[in-house]
């Protein structure tokens, strides 16, 4: 188990800090009260307060952002969600529900960029580009975000052209890592009727783990982006918005280490230490797997600890204001490229490298009407279709010299068609219920061939195909209807009330890594959801507090995950039987005087499978008869072994988790540059109890429990136009580790992804 300090994790110390700034906070002299800031949302297909969804949404606005420079996904600590990498591939999961990293996975937590779906999990790790907020949608969503958004659905908004000329400057300097960031916008009318927006980030990082292997640091990490949108007022009721951006995201080295290593770990204990810390030791020497004459890797960029992630997108939206209703068409396009190149041992030692490649485009319309809402009937309706084109190809060294390797290879075309509708009906001005389905279609077919090699320091030789059946081409079609029932009342201004019932649905697919002998493993079947909501929504003291709770429970039918499958041998994705993520929500926030903001966020959560026997055993070290590995059948005449997860926490599911925040602002009396001056400052602390990072349960996998410490200090202009400020994140300096598994080829230990340590930025804004 991965222990995050050498004090004890208390849960209460964040509390006794939480209700001590309340109550300091509480004695400060209240002057006029403006109240706390409206929020609005627009992943529902509409414009909305947030305070008036009937919907568990945590949103994250560009001045938070900004304000503790927060540049990617990786950054953020929310509770209940994880969003960042893990492995290979990447890992997005809402109240413990996620996909795991097979080529063949939609996300069950899919991102919306300005509406568009993003099913690739690596489309994460690029960074912010002048974000305007982030919807983080919790729960099955059939309705407003329905393809595969069976936990939940993270939407984020871009800024939009403004009517009134604007530009923005930030730049920050992190000095622990050396990450250096420029970001600027500018933003205006062309004409009485087009406006315009251009958009520029440019970060790179220096690194803040020490290789001992090469003496570098690592990760080194370079972030490009540009955007340019127009928006043009085609008529007074039609109006036309398009975007084409473009981002690239550089890294060169890994933040993976060696852990827990046995004594008989091959590794070099000269440089690798087995102890989780800040140091790591890798090494790649390409003459112990190319060979000479024909070499089997590309070697792009100088080998493995590398990759390059490049996405091009463009959406056109149409927006015609009629009656009765508003109709909205969206039409997006992206490709994404990604290439890696990694040692899975993780080490100085030349014993594994593997290179890959994907492509993924897509194309995707929508288009819906949404009513005016004017009477007691209101409705929505649309029909949204896309089609995604999917090809990757991986080459991997096993061992060296005299190695076996494979080169696999893999497409996949998967088209969506589904339509959807909503009603909603004011029986009276407090009580109003809502009824919405969608029905989908989904059709998708794979290719898949994976090719046997072996490689000497002279010549590579193709052996032949890995397993008789192949190349080979799969396909499958999947549907569901979805409804999703909501009951809302509304006794009194400010106060919302609200049932629901929801159904989730997400495809079928099919391993396109064809990792199994057994044909008929290589689909899984569609993972589906029944769940139900109550909550409520509160607006007190003229708006100065807000009180939001939700309490939940989702039950998961055929969970679609990856494991060894124990009665084949062979590692693949399968269907684990039933999951149930429950629990209970509380967001509130008040605004205690003219200076002091206080805001809370807290997730009870019990994630875990109802059913899923035949799991895989850990290993390094093995899991034992008395920790749950039993032998469930026989392979060949050999025992086979495996564990019954049943009632044993999913990933990413902390029980108790939670941030407590102050931001506090105090003019000054000063005046700079002609402008009155404003103190700012905040601090927070995010708490998570224990968590397993992998999907096997192994207590050596889990991450213990820490508290995080946040806070900045700056001098701003009151009206916004400028600001100054010093953040630290992190500032306890608590390592942790969001992903930690085998090492595939440096048995008898674990590798751990190594998380940023504390952070400390210097930040400037100007405005015009």
């Amino acid at each position: 188990m991965l222990t995050s300090s050498e004090k004890p994790i208390c849960s209460a110390r964040a509390l006794a800090l939480a209700v001590g700034l309340t109550l300091l906070s509480s004695g400060v002299a209240s002057a006029q009260q403006q109240g706390l800031e409206e929020i609005i949302i627009t992943a529902t297909k509409r414009d909305a307060n947030l305070q008036d969804v009937s919907l568990a949404v945590a949103a994250v606005t560009a001045e938070q952002l900004e304000n503790m420079a927060i540049k990617r996904f990786d950054d953020v600590e929310m509770p209940a969600v994880h969003i960042g990498q893990g492995g290979a591939n990447d890992a997005l999961f809402i109240r413990g529900i996620g996909s795991g990293f097979a080529s063949g996975f939609d996300q069950s937590a899919p991102i919306y960029i300005d509406g568009v779906w993003f099913g690739n999990a690596q489309s994460q790790r690029l960074a912010f580009l002048d974000v305007a907020q982030i919807e983080i949608l919790k729960g099955p969503q059939p309705t407003y975000l329905g393809k595969n958004a069976i936990a939940g659905a993270i939407a984020i908004v871009g800024a939009r052209p403004t009517k009134e000329f604007s530009a923005n400057l930030n730049a920050s300097y992190e000095f622990e890592a050396e990450e250096r960031a420029l970001a600027a916008s500018i933003s205006g009318p062309l004409s009485d009727r087009v406006r315009a927006r251009l958009a520029v980030k440019n970060t790179e990082m220096t690194g803040y783990m020490d290789n001992l292997g090469t003496g570098k640091k690592n990760p080194a990490i370079k972030d490009m982006a540009g955007r340019l949108s127009i928006e043009a007022d085609l008529s007074d009721s039609l109006t036309v918005f398009a975007k084409y951006e473009s981002l690239r995201y550089e890294q060169n080295g890994r933040f993976t280490q060696l852990m827990n290593c046995l004594p008989t770990a091959p590794r070099d204990p000269t440089v690798e230490d087995c102890v989780f810390d800040l140091k790591r030791a890798v090494r790649y020497n390409p003459a112990s797997f190319q060979p000479a004459a024909d070499p089997f890797l590309s070697g792009r960029n100088g080998g493995p600890e590398n990759q390059e992630l490049t996405l091009d997108n463009a959406l056109v939206r149409l927006d015609w204001a009629t009656e009765p209703a508003d109709v909205s068409l969206i039409m997006g396009h992206y490709e994404q490229d990604n290439f890696t190149a990694l040692k899975p041992d993780h080490n100085v030692l030349q014993r594994n490298v593997l290179e890959g490649t994907q492509n993924v485009k897509l194309d995707s319309q929508e288009l819906r009407a949404v009513s005016k809402g004017d009477g007691a009937l209101s409705w929505l309706a649309g029909v949204y279709r896309d089609e995604q084109r999917n090809s990757g190809a991986s080459r991997q060294i096993l061992t060296a010299p005299m190695a076996m390797a494979t080169d696999s290879r893999q497409s996949q075309t998967a088209t969506t068609e589904s339509a959807f509708a909503e009603l909603a009906y004011e029986f009276t001005d407090a009580l109003t219920a809502r009824l919405g389905v969608r029905y989908s279609k989904v059709e998708k077919t794979g290719n898949m061939s994976v090719d046997l090699w072996q490689v000497t320091p002279t010549v590579k030789t193709r052996i032949g195909p890995a397993l008789p059946f192949l190349p080979l081409t799969l396909s499958r079609k999947d549907s569901s209807t979805d409804p999703a029932l909501t009951l809302e009342w509304r006794p009194s201004a400010g106060m919302l009330w609200y049932a629901s019932y929801r159904e989730g649905f997400k495809a079928g697919g099919i391993d396109l890594d064809v990792n199994t002998s057994v044909l008929a493993d290589l689909q899984f079947r569609p993972e589906t959801v029944e769940y139900a909501e109550v909550g409520g929504k509160l607006s007190l003291l003229d708006d100065r507090a807000r009180i939001n709770f939700a309490a939940f429970r989702g039950d998961y039918n055929n969970l679609q995950v990856t494991q060894l499958d124990t009665l084949t041998a062979n590692f693949r994705v399968l269907n684990a039987g039933k999951a149930r993520s429950q629990g209970i929500e509380i967001d509130a926030a008040l605004q205690a005087n003219d200076y002091v903001t206080l805001s809370l966020a807290l997730t009870k959560l019990d994630s875990s499978y109802l059913s899923f026997e035949k799991a895989q055993c850990w290993q390094n070290p093995a899991q034992t008869v008395a920790q749950g590995c039993v032998q469930i059948g026989t392979v060949g005449g050999a025992p086979v072994f495996g564990q019954d997860l049943s009632g044993k926490s999913t990933s990413f599911a902390p029980d108790l988790s939670g941030t407590f925040a102050v931001d506090f602002r105090y003019p000054t009396g000063m005046t700079w540059f002609g402008d009155a001056v404003q103190l700012r400052a905040m601090a927070s602390v995010f708490y998570t109890d224990k968590f397993n990072t992998n999907f096997d349960a192994d207590p050596f996998t889990a991450q213990a429990g820490y508290e995080k410490y946040d806070a900045r200090l700056g001098f701003a202009a009151e009206d916004g136009s400028w600001d100054v400020g010093l953040s630290g994140r992190n500032l306890s300096n608590e390592l942790t580790s969001h992903w930690i598994a085998n090492a595939p080829s440096a048995g008898q230990s674990k590798f751990a992804q190594t998380d940023r340590p504390r952070e400390i930025t210097l930040q400037f804004r100007i405005g015009f």
